[in-house]
């Protein structure tokens, strides 16, 4: 899971993090409106989007407003210490998944954070399956029938986001952002073909990951 949390606490940022980062899943942060509006321009390959409404230049449900208005597809979980009934409902109205009122558990905000990416994907479970490729996306553990097959975090994090967008198309470019994420390193876009090689090697699947020529790669579950 890759989420954009929007808090400019460095204290709640680091709870937050240290909590996310003990279950595997990737975090990366901002302050501002502006900033995240910012990001969210140049690549939307976030799972979730965490979002504080009181922050430094404004309101965020000015974000949120922001992605309604954009149609940008990344659901939303508000927190905040706004936790009057009639705070949430105003977020639920716009868009948001879910409300957390602040201070929370940070066993709650997983919960939510997982219950809402199983929404997003319509799992019922943890679990995706696609021909006899089963993918966890929390445990991070992939099998191909009963075989276990290890791969690297990139490798996994390639093959989660094909699986999840399973029959569209994605691009190198998003494939090369959600591999950066935030780790401010530079990747080449013929990394990606290497990491698909391995990927379809480990598989032992050849055609179970598609090439479309000079478009991207695709999963087709059809």
């Amino acid at each position: 899971m890759y989420v954009l949390c929007i808090e400019d606490d460095e204290n709640i940022q680091k709870i937050i993090k240290d909590s996310l980062t003990r279950e595997k899943i990737d975090v990366e942060f901002t302050d501002s409106i502006e900033e995240s509006i910012y990001k969210l321009e140049i690549k939307r390959v976030y799972d979730v989007i965490i979002l504080d409404r009181v922050l430094p230049d404004g309101d965020g449900i000015k974000l949120l407003q922001y992605i309604n208005r954009k149609k940008i597809d990344i659901p939303c979980l508000i927190i905040s210490i706004l936790g009057d009934i009639n705070y949430k409902i105003e977020g639920l109205q716009l868009g948001a998944y879910d409300y957390l009122p602040k201070p929370f558990d940070t066993r709650e905000l997983i919960m939510k954070l997982k219950n809402i990416v199983k929404i997003k994907y319509n799992l019922a479970t943890n679990i995706i399956r696609i021909d006899d490729v089963c993918l966890n996306i929390f445990s991070r553990n992939v099998y191909v029938g009963n075989k276990r097959v290890r791969l690297t975090p990139q490798e996994f994090k390639i093959l989660k986001l094909l699986m999840v967008n399973k029959n569209r198309i994605i691009g190198k470019s998003e494939i090369v952002e959600r591999l950066i994420e935030n780790e401010g390193k530079n990747i080449e876009s013929n990394l990606v073909d290497v990491l698909i090689y391995r990927l379809r090697k480990k598989l032992g699947k050849k055609d179970f990951i598609q090439n479309i020529k000079r478009v991207g790669y695709v999963i087709n579950d059809i």
